[in-house]
């Protein structure tokens, strides 16, 4: 069994044409081949920031940027923290912060990106990895400094375009056989 957890899909445009996750790239953020996965969409910004969800709780964060982490209890806000050494040598989440938790991670000396989510992507026991068989989700390396570029919605695009551009040119491709 293969642990997911860490890398991040690509929807592959040749099984979503439309819906929920055409064109999503998400990080999976946790992985239990027995129990499931979970993961963040990682570019679907709401124009929002913590600020617009309770601006007395959030203190010096409140203009962390708000994404749509994905349509499982969307309700729910999850703030996260992605850390990386300054050699890309290792890439940490933390889900679930509170402000002391944050102000403790920005005062070290790696790079540190904040974001909240609403909502996230879910498996279940077996799904993830029957998905991956059907080639539904296209993997890439995770490289933080363009993966969290704050508000990046065309970095499905990006990455595909370095990771999988043969799948790129097919979705260029009208429906329509006679406009091509």
């Amino acid at each position: 069994m293969h642990n997911f957890a860490g890398l991040v899909l690509l929807s592959n445009p040749k099984c979503t044409q439309d819906g929920e996750f055409l064109q999503s790239v998400i990080a999976i953020v946790q992985h239990q081949p027995d129990k499931g996965s979970m993961g963040l969409m990682l570019n679907r910004p709401l124009r929002l920031t913590l600020n617009d969800f309770d601006e007395q709780r959030w203190e010096d964060f409140d203009t962390v940027p708000v994404f749509k982490g994905g349509p499982v209890e969307q309700k729910r806000l999850i703030l996260t923290a992605i850390e990386w050494g300054p050699k890309h040598h290792f890439l940490k989440w933390y889900l679930g912060l509170q402000t002391q938790q944050i102000s403790q991670l920005l005062s070290k000396k790696n790079a540190v990106a904040l974001r909240a989510y609403c909502g996230y992507v879910g498996w279940a026991q077996g799904q993830l990895e029957e998905e991956m068989r059907k080639n539904f989700w296209l993997p890439v390396p995770m490289h933080p400094k363009e993966v969290f570029a704050s508000k990046n919605t065309q970095l499905w695009h990006k990455l595909m375009f370095l990771f999988h551009p043969t799948n790129v040119l097919f979705n260029q491709l009208s429906i329509n056989p006679s406009m091509n």
